[in-house]
């Protein structure tokens, strides 16, 4: 049942409220809908029954007999005023819509006097509320727009028209640029081709007219040049420009300013430009203590996992280890053990504490099969660097045949099967001229997990 998803969806709160809603004669006038509806949610979320129409039916009172078809009929008008309770609370939440909705019905009756009072001490907020993104400042357009139009009303010459251009010009540029940035994102994401029109126009305008001290342009610019190849210089300007001013935008922004960064340090990275693990360790950091890379208050493990990679990579063992436990609370239940467990083994590894790290990856259980890939790699360099060589070609031999069934795992599926081909190349390789043979292979390689652990393994032997 449509209803039914859609209440599932929504708090005990939200719930009750919707009761309300169809209990005020403002909206409705038929008392059976409430009461129809309260004696459905007490049974689904009270009483916890399974769905029996009669049932509510006839705990709601209601004086008609019973049909299916009547039934459906009441559960089709709640589910309609559902829909607009849903959009009537949207649009309390956005208060500046309910606040221009306000000034414009107050210039409609002609109350002048409590329209200008009101338009003040609204424009003033505006200027106060530390918002600077581009829906905010096309709010502050409509209200300059409202303020226009009453002036024009009352025959009031004093209107400053180069204000309101100004600021047009500015909404239109930091929301062309947001759309551009989108489009980039997806573009990387599903191999899209986009004509993005006059932005490299908009680009030199940018320059031109001195647009840059709007955080709303000027992130998005920096961010359209790195995220495009056309700013790589830019990168050090717009991690300060996002630490500056993340806070005037909406979570939905942080988050993609945050994630863009993230992948674009990641891209470098993965070019081995090593400076960049810097500043992806403080992305995380910052995305994550401000809870910008949290959704509906879950942190991923996916961000938790590469958090603490990167934390490990940069020896930053200290806050990898209080990161690991404290974040712990915030991941999805189901795989909060076992993404725990994982980054525990890995922080030991890193301190040479192999067997605790093996006792940790021991004791998982991993549903998740990139998170299970990764684990046995760990083992695999343990037993590498433990000199069990029987263990070790066993264990590769049972993993690569593990892998290889593996069929719906992609790209990962060939990125582990390489890390295995290379270790097995390394660890059976003794005469200095394999080694270097090997060691040339590796480094051609475009994309390689454990690229560095290989090298490194290789230099052990040669020396």
């Amino acid at each position: 049942m449509k209803l039914l998803r859609f209440l599932d969806s929504l708090s005990a709160k939200s719930r009750h409220r919707f009761l309300l809603y169809l209990q005020s004669p403002y909206v409705n006038q038929k008392t059976e809908l409430p009461t129809l509806y309260q004696a459905l949610i007490e049974d689904r979320y009270t009483l916890r029954l399974d769905l029996d129409k009669e049932r509510i039916w006839r705990r709601s009172s209601d004086t008609a007999s019973f049909t299916d078809t009547r039934f459906r009929l009441r559960i089709s008008e709640i589910y309609k005023h559902l829909e607009r309770f849903l959009a009537l609370e949207n649009f309390h939440e956005g208060s500046d819509q309910s606040t221009i909705a306000l000034l414009s019905q107050l210039r409609s009756l002609e109350l002048y006097d409590d329209f200008e009072r009101k338009l003040q001490r609204v424009r003033a907020h505006a200027r106060d509320s530390g918002r600077q993104d581009a829906a905010v400042l096309s709010d502050r357009l409509t209200l300059m727009q409202m303020d226009y139009e009453h002036r024009k009303t009352l025959r009031l010459s004093e209107f400053n028209l180069q204000e309101y251009a100004d600021l047009q010009e500015v909404v239109y540029i930091s929301q062309k640029l947001r759309h551009a940035c989108l489009m980039l994102s997806h573009a990387r994401l599903t191999k899209s081709s986009y004509d993005y029109g006059m932005i490299d126009y908009l680009i030199s305008y940018i320059q031109e007219r001195e647009l840059m001290q709007y955080p709303a342009i000027a992130l998005y610019h920096h961010f359209y040049l790195i995220a495009s190849g056309k700013g790589d210089d830019l990168y050090q300007e717009y991690q300060e420009l996002l630490f500056e001013h993340i806070d005037g935008f909406p979570l939905e922004e942080q988050q993609d300013f945050v994630i863009g960064a993230i992948n674009y340090c990641i891209a470098r990275i993965n070019r081995g430009e090593d400076a960049y693990s810097r500043h992806l360790l403080e992305l995380y950091q910052e995305g994550i203590e401000n809870k910008i890379l949290f959704t509906d208050g879950r942190l991923s493990r996916f961000t938790y996992r590469n958090a603490a990679a990167i934390g490990i990579k940069l020896d930053e063992l200290e806050w990898v280890a209080q990161f690991i436990e404290e974040k712990k609370q915030f991941l999805d239940p189901r795989y909060a053990d076992s993404i725990y467990r994982f980054n525990k083994a890995r922080l030991l590894y890193h301190s040479s504490l192999h067997d605790q790290a093996l006792d940790q990856l021991y004791h998982t259980d991993y549903e998740d099969q990139i998170l299970s890939l990764a684990a046995q790699t760990l083992k695999m360099k343990i037993y590498y660097e433990q000199q069990e060589d029987a263990l070790l070609e066993s264990f590769m031999d049972s993993t690569e045949k593990a892998v290889r069934r593996m069929t719906k795992l992609g790209y990962h599926r060939e990125n582990y099967l390489k890390v295995l081909r290379y270790t097995r190349l390394v660890h059976r390789a003794y005469d200095r001229a394999g080694l270097d043979q090997i060691k040339a292979k590796i480094i051609a390689e475009e994309s390689l997990l454990e690229r560095r652990w290989l090298l490194a393994r290789i230099a052990l032997k040669s020396s």
